[in-house]
């Protein structure tokens, strides 16, 4: 793997709210990934409506548009209402990119997302005329639009196998007499994503040094950077945990260099969750701040707040009263305490409860007994067990 500086790792590119003039002779891409129509929690509706409304604040000053993969989360019936969004916006899309002089290109995602959806652009620009392409498994191309060999990686290609992915991709590149690509757009993960070492993980040390401008790929729904890989992240926040910004890339690039800009999405789903805390008075002011911040966000009405509270604390009736006063969604989830979690612990991994028959009558019976000779809270493992029993 390539070894990259804590510096290069954390690096941030610039980020806008308004797109910057366009230099001459400089081509301009706006690259974005899993944008997750058809998603289960925030609705389709404003997805489009905020991809929109930043794909119309570039104008036209885009050369390409490139999505690397996700447009879709799901599949559904078109007779769905929001089904007939996602085409609505994809026909859209079509009909701007055709009048802006804009090329459009669409690289498939994970299979258990796109499905193999956004093939239907094909079917849609037929009539529209648009400078559209659908790239899935993999590939490249010379993209005459924005004078640029560029290279694609849908994500699960094939066996799953990044190394075989990769000889793959070398054994094409061999066949073109090309040392380098100016881009490669791709759907997955990289090493230095993931905590752990997985064989579905492209290497950093083989797709760097063959790329020339830039990595951009999607998947992974936090935006990072490693040298030339850009780590697009998600077009809006999709769950609780993300609360950081989030939008598209914009590209501006010479045959020898490439500048990021992020272009942050000030509209997306505001979506926050506070811990459980044995302190609370410092819990309850951090659910006022979360739910001030949600309800006076421009996309309060699709808000989502979450709330994790232990067990007899007056939080969870504070969360009954927020969900009458508060338009968003609002959720209160119980979770054990760590002396809760180490009792549970202690009651299913006894043997013995494997060698009685246990019912309705006897089931706490057995489990205190097979606690016998360990210290803990009667009262807490008594509930705990008549809770799930």
């Amino acid at each position: 793997m390539v070894k990259t500086s804590k510096s290069s790792l954390a690096r941030a590119i610039e980020k806008i709210y308004n797109i910057p003039p366009k230099p001459l002779d400089v081509k301009r891409i706006l690259v974005l990934s899993d944008l997750h129509l058809l998603h289960k929690r925030v609705p389709t509706w404003h997805l489009v409506n905020v991809t929109k409304t930043l794909i119309i604040k570039c104008g036209n000053t885009l050369d390409a548009i490139y999505i690397a993969g996700d447009a879709f989360e799901d599949s559904r019936q078109l007779r769905q209402t929001d089904s007939q969004e996602a085409m609505g916006f994809l026909t859209w899309l079509l009909y701007y990119c055709k009048a802006n002089g804009i090329a459009l290109r669409i690289v498939e995602g994970t299979p258990s997302h796109d499905h193999g959806q956004s093939k239907i652009i094909e079917e849609l620009n037929e009539s529209i005329g648009a400078d559209a392409l659908y790239l899935d498994g993999i590939g490249i191309f010379y993209d005459s639009a924005i004078q640029a060999t560029v290279g694609w990686v849908q994500d699960e290609y094939k066996d799953r196998i990044a190394a075989n992915t990769e000889a793959e991709m070398a054994e094409l590149m061999a066949t073109r007499g090309l040392e380098k690509v100016d881009f490669f757009f791709m759907h997955g993960c990289f090493t230095f994503q993931l905590p752990v070492e997985s064989p579905r993980s492209f290497n950093e040390s083989f797709w760097i040094p063959r790329t020339r401008l830039g990595i951009y790929i999607g998947h992974d729904h936090r935006e990072k950077i490693n040298d030339l890989i850009r780590v697009t992240g998600s077009v809006d926040r999709l769950s609780h945990g993300e609360e950081e910004d989030k939008g598209m890339t914009l590209v501006d690039f010479t045959p020898t260099l490439a500048r990021n800009y992020f272009l942050v999405n000030t509209e997306a789903c505001p979506q926050c969750s506070v811990a459980a805390s044995l302190d609370h008075e410092a819990q309850y002011a951090k659910c006022l701040a979360a739910l001030e911040y949600i309800d006076t966000h421009v996309s309060s009405a699709i808000g989502r707040f979450k709330v994790e509270y232990y067990r007899d604390s007056p939080i969870e009736e504070h969360i009954n009263r927020w969900k009458r006063e508060y338009p968003f969604h609002i959720e209160g989830v119980r979770i054990n305490t760590d002396e809760e979690e180490k009792a549970l612990e202690a009651v299913f991994s006894t043997e013995t409860i494997a060698d009685e028959r246990i019912g309705p009558d006897n089931v706490e019976a057995v489990m205190l007994n097979g606690l016998e000779g360990q210290q803990y809270d009667l009262e807490i493992v008594s509930d705990i067990i008549r809770s799930i029993a």
